[in-house]
């Protein structure tokens, strides 16, 4: 933290000293300082307000046609992009469940799956439809559409 704060250090003494041999109007330099400090604390929250990686947590469990299941759950926008694109087994955990905020038609594709999925499609709790997946390795690029709109999916690995 100490090497951070030196070279935060060095960044405001070089900002400061450039703006300063610049010939710029006070408001100018009340602008610039004031859009470097909003960039310098945007910057400092992004690297503090960081959800650890999804598969880091613990799995929760979910009951679907008499099984029970060990999942992810894949909350914001940017988990749900990301699935379970790049993982590759062996894994602590038997899928990833995506929560949507509304009930829509979802579409699911297999980019940089690396094992073949169960995908169930969920309003609420109620089991709606299911569709196997191929693993992108095995059966190229393929994407499969929720058959009603739900807000909840269940990806399991086969």
């Amino acid at each position: 933290m100490k090497n951070f704060l030196d070279a935060s250090d060095k960044i405001a003494n070089f900002i400061w000293t450039s703006i300063r041999r610049v010939h710029l109007t006070k408001k100018d330099k009340f602008i610039l300082i004031t859009m470097v400090i909003i960039a310098v604390v945007s910057l400092i929250s992004g690297l503090f307000n960081r959800r650890p990686p999804i598969t880091s947590r613990a799995p929760t469990t979910v009951n679907l046609n008499d099984h029970t299941y060990r999942v992810l759950t894949a909350v914001t926008s940017a988990e749900r992009q990301q699935g379970l694109m790049d993982i590759r087994k062996p894994v602590n955990f038997d899928g990833m469940q995506f929560i949507f905020p509304d009930r829509q038609t979802q579409i699911f594709w297999n980019q940089n799956t690396h094992f073949d999925l169960t995908i169930y499609w969920l309003q609420g709790d109620k089991v709606v439809g299911q569709i196997d997946l191929p693993s992108l390795d095995r059966a190229g690029l393929v994407t499969v559409y929720s058959p009603v709109p739900v807000d909840r999916v269940v990806e399991v690995i086969k």
